[in-house]
């Protein structure tokens, strides 16, 4: 089939806007998507059965305590009459008609104002089951018409099978239309439910405004317990960004596999061939014009990657490649394998990107249960290591410096919960405050500010193809959002946009400030990394921050990071820029590394030594980037564009067996396969001491850095680390 190069610019443009819409048409107050089916309904219980796995870390807010109202009583207000305690209308199964679900049947999120008009009911549905046992809800009416009658309200939970069980049931008063009416419930039991909100006006002429507000957290900072034991030096080396949950984010459509406890077989099986791609689009590669086009927009590593299946490996021993990325590369055994060569600590980020994941669902790809909004992908990722780390013995989410060093002090994996995501906690979610306070208490601890797409707090640089079209739809269908960064880089080719951080970019930093947070300006454009590092330097007194897997852009912001004791990635694969190469150089045998990026790694190792700066790998695992290559062996330097390089490494792992005799099994599969798994990384150690002979002290001590720097944040009396020679 021909097609010119217009079709194929028409088709594409078709599929990212389409994609961008989907993503965007939940952004009013009242029009988000259903937080999921609700089959069955069943009577509440007179006793408790469900034994709470999770206790809230906090408790209840001031507000909450003070007027809370269990459901058997009732509050009196000043200026209404209380509400009653039985409300006419039950829990009722959700409609199924899918014009009737898109009027009636909405997404219940932290806190939201809807409108009640008439007497069809209305739904709002949790999309995400509750990891807690209690929550308190205030319900507060707005406006409601003089003659409209009472509004209705049940409160109701959803088992993981399906039940629902009626939690509640209340009438907001018709009375003055003018006068608020507030009526705040705990709600307890909830661990692992939904709960599902139900309205209904009781005349046909019903209209009135609610706002619902789940409180979650106080927002108040995280306290740590172990602040005054006497604890050791860290052991062990840490990465700094890695996706552990990347399976599950972009729909669960994209990579195969799982990060769940089991064994390989279970977890990384056999595969169709046909996830991680549009291989639908594929006959766009046979055409020669749309194929030149293609590849004249994106690399064509990226553009194979999208439009290809991979039927011919489909197998784990086929699919476990350094060049692969469509399948789990940090599975719970590989990781646990990595733990016992050294790996002390990790970053679990939790990724998603709305663009790709309306595009995975639309496809019929991945998980057609899940609601695919962005914040509910973030949530169920973080949930999921929650309860990794509740069930395992080795593997543990520390919350603070001083608790990371207990448990790995114990012997066990510390796990930072970060996070890396588009349209970051979107208006439609709630007070931005709010959405963050609530990760937060379920023990988000790192954030990225911006990531491939412009933020209301911040703007990336040019992201090239398809980017630069999602961000400009993006940004004009998001009003908190500006739209002059978008324009610059789509309209007028600029590689950094004039405009950094806005008025919320400044609040946000000094909201995690206050929370002890780490601070990531990754994917931050230029005049984004220059006012956040200023701002940070300058307002909050030499407050570190970290480049976990995207570089600093010049000289100075090195300098600054170096200064405030920060860290950056001594990742590869991600463009680090040459005026941060100031120090020194390293000579490479060319039999020991295939093509240049992988020597800039061991470059760029010599010379953040020498330069003094805190440094970690950083291997970004199932996010979409290449990994170490095979040095020897027949798939040596994979994805070396020069034919040379190839020719000259196919060697065979037994040449290297008889320099290095006394290595382990591991260290020879490293060689032969690179890093196509997170288990073979403390390869990339063994290399650079075993091998090249460099003095590796920095890298295997990364964790104890990372430690010190994050309890930094705790120290009201920072200092500068080092004088700056730049006089910053």
């Amino acid at each position: 089939m021909a097609i010119s190069s217009n079709s194929l610019s028409t088709l594409l443009l078709a599929m990212i806007i389409s994609a961008s819409l989907s993503s965007l048409s939940g952004c009013s107050r009242d029009s988000r998507q259903s937080g999921g089916p609700i089959p069955t309904t069943h009577q509440a219980s007179t006793t408790a059965t469900h034994e709470p796995s999770v206790t809230p870390a906090r408790p209840l807010p001031a507000r909450a305590q003070t007027t809370t109202v269990p459901p058997e009583e009732t509050t009196p207000s000043p200026f209404v009459e209380p509400a009653p305690l039985t409300s006419p209308i039950d829990c009722q199964i959700e409609p199924t008609n899918r014009k009737q679900r898109r009027l009636s049947v909405k997404r219940l999120v932290t806190e939201q104002r809807t409108q009640q008009i008439g007497q069809t009911r209305k739904f709002l549905n949790q999309a995400t089951p509750m990891y807690r046992d209690s929550l308190v809800i205030e319900f507060k009416k707005i406006l409601q018409n003089s003659d409209s009658g009472n509004l209705h309200i049940a409160v109701c939970k959803v088992s993981p099978d399906g039940l629902i069980e009626q939690l509640d049931g209340f009438v907001i008063p018709q009375h003055d239309p003018d006068m608020l009416t507030t009526v705040t419930r705990e709600y307890t039991e909830l661990t692992d439910h939904r709960l599902t909100i139900q309205l209904e006006g009781e005349d046909p002429d019903h209209h009135s405004q609610i706002n619902i507000d789940l409180i979650y957290s106080t927002g108040q900072p995280w306290l740590p317990l172990y602040r005054d034991e006497p604890q050791l030096a860290a052991t062990g080396f840490l990465d700094l960004h890695l996706h552990q949950t990347g399976a599950m984010a972009f729909n669960g459509g994209w990579y195969w596999g799982s990060h769940e406890p089991g064994a390989l077989t279970e977890r990384l099986p056999h595969c169709d061939g046909e996830h991680g791609s549009f291989h639908e689009y594929g006959f766009l590669l046979k055409n020669k014009s749309s194929r030149d086009f293609l590849y004249s927009i994106a690399p064509k590593h990226d553009v194979d990657d999208f439009l290809k299946a991979h039927r011919g490996r489909t197998d784990p021993a086929q699919y476990l490649r350094s060049d692969d990325r469509k399948h789990q590369q940090v599975a719970f055994e590989h990781l646990r394998d990595a733990h016992a060569r050294g790996l002390s600590l990790v970053i679990s980020t939790m990724v998603e990107n709305f663009t790709l994941t309306n595009l995975m669902s639309n496809a019929g790809k991945g998980n057609q249960q899940w609601d695919r909004n962005t914040m509910e992908s973030i949530k169920r990722q973080l949930i999921s290591i929650k309860k990794i780390s509740d069930e395992q013995d080795w593997f543990e989410v520390v919350y603070d410096p001083w608790h990371a060093r207990k448990v790995i002090g114990e012997g066990k994996l510390a796990v930072v919960i970060g996070a890396e995501f588009s349209n970051i906690f979107p208006a439609s979610d709630g007070p931005w405050q709010q959405q963050l306070h609530d990760l937060y208490d379920l023990g988000l601890r790192h954030l990225q500010p911006v990531h491939k797409i412009d933020s209301q707090f911040n703007s990336t640089h040019n992201q090239g193809f398809p980017f630069d079209i999602v961000n400009i739809f993006h940004a004009l269908n998001t009003p908190e959002i500006p739209n002059a960064p978008a324009i610059e880089r789509f309209f007028y080719g600029l590689e950094e946009p004039s405009i950094g951080l806005t008025r919320a970019g400044y609040k946000l930093l000094d909201e995690m400030v206050r929370l002890n947070m780490i601070v990531d300006l990754s994917h931050s454009g230029l005049v984004s990394q220059i006012e956040s590092s200023d701002y940070l330097l300058q307002q909050h007194n030499f407050y570190p921050w970290i480049y976990s897997h995207w570089a600093a852009k010049d000289v100075a912001l090195l300098e600054q990071t170096k200064q405030v004791g920060g860290m950056i990635a001594l990742g590869w694969g991600q463009p680090v820029p040459e005026s941060t190469l100031v120090v020194s150089e390293v000579n490479l045998p060319n039999d020991l590394t295939c093509s240049d990026w992988q020597r800039q790694l061991y470059q760029r190792y010599k010379n953040y030594v020498d330069y003094g700066i805190n440094f970690s790998l950083s291997t970004d695992m199932n996010g979409f980037t290449s990994v170490i290559q095979p040095n020897f062996g027949p798939s040596a330097c994979l994805l070396s564009d020069e034919e040379k390089d190839r020719s000259d490494q196919v060697k065979t792992v037994a040449v290297m067996q008889e320099y290095y005799p006394d290595q382990p099994d591991w260290v020879n599969q490293y060689w032969a396969q690179g890093t196509p798994h997170i288990g073979l990384l403390p390869g990339v150690i063994y290399d650079l001491k075993e091998v090249l002979g460099i003095d590796t002290t920095e890298l295997e001590n990364s964790t104890e850095n990372f430690l010190v720097m994050w309890e930094r944040t705790y120290d009201q009396n920072r200092q500068p680390v080092l004088e700056s020679s730049t006089g910053y």
